[in-house]
């Protein structure tokens, strides 16, 4: 895998993704069900602390804090 990549996601059931923006589109409806607010911007930085993700940073919206 190329060192780009920062993310993966294990999908045990399937081996490769057919439509990857009908797969992706299907995460932010499940999301959005749970209660998550999308919010489109370029990420440029991340702040983890022990292993897991606090917040995301981008150029329009500054910090953004993971709500848990």
């Amino acid at each position: 895998m190329s060192p780009g990549y920062r993310f993966g996601a294990f999908v045990e059931e399937g081996a490769y993704c057919t439509d990857p923006d009908a797969y992706v589109a299907a995460i932010v409806d499940t999301a959005r069900t749970r209660g998550a607010v999308l919010r489109q911007a370029r990420a440029t930085g991340f702040a983890v602390t022990n292993g897991r993700l606090e917040a995301v940073t981008t150029i329009r919206a500054g910090s953004i804090a993971i709500a848990r």
